[in-house]
């Protein structure tokens, strides 16, 4: 379609298009999250949001043309709080999100890595572990930070992923409050291994938002 996204920080989420010579809103899913919507991705799966509430969820968004074409629809729902580490399940979210082969790779701001199937998915809430995730790797924290009474900040969020382009598809790197940037290599689930054989880990000295890889793979944007 020929339409925009956008995510609110109400947790509803607005679909912008063309009417004449004017954008305008086509639809909006109201509360489709609860809290902020932290994260969007589309994909030949759907629209996928991610929120404050710990939830990701794909929703139908079928095009004509510029205009949709029906209704906005739920089609599946999972719960990140189940992958969290004991105590700490209020404050599971996915803070980023990266689409590779059907799957989902999600940043989360409890520093975990997961990776989700959605082909699995259906509808389930906060009791269910879904089989569909699976966790990718535990721990963004090389360089660990103190709070201002010196002690060990554990929890580090992923803040964002970004997936590397053909022929290294199998890769993709990100970047975290724990102010490291790293390479990480689907196949072995496991920090990538460089051609001189160090592991692509760089620190930057300070917390990374954001991150970007080039259309050739060669070079690494962050912010």
């Amino acid at each position: 379609g020929l339409g925009i996204i956008v995510a609110m920080g109400n947790g509803s989420i607005f679909i912008f298009g063309q009417k004449g010579v004017e954008i305008t809103v086509l639809d909006q899913i109201k509360g489709a999250h609860s809290g902020s919507v932290l994260a969007l991705l589309s994909c030949e799966e759907g629209i996928v949001s991610a929120g404050l509430d710990g939830f990701i969820r794909v929703w139908d968004v079928q095009w004509r043309g510029d205009r949709l074409s029906k209704p906005i629809e739920l089609l599946k729902q999972v719960s990140l709080r189940p992958f969290a580490e004991k105590g700490f399940e209020l404050s599971m979210a996915a803070t980023n999100l990266a689409y590779l082969d059907g799957k989902l790779l999600v940043m989360t701001s409890i520093n975990s890595i997961l990776q989700v199937s959605l082909a699995e998915l259906s509808i389930t809430d906060h009791s269910h572990t879904h089989p569909a995730i699976a966790t990718f790797a535990r721990g963004h924290c090389g360089e660990s930070r103190r709070d201002r009474f010196g002690m060990l900040l554990k929890m580090l969020a992923v803040n964002s992923v970004a997936a590397f382009p053909p022929p290294n598809e199998q890769l993709f790197c990100s970047v975290g409050d724990d102010r490291s940037l790293r390479i990480w290599n689907c196949a072995n689930r496991n920090v990538h291994t460089l051609r001189n054989g160090k592991v692509a880990v760089a620190f930057m000295g300070m917390e990374g938002s954001c991150c970007s890889v080039s259309p050739d793979g060669g070079q690494i944007a962050v912010g």
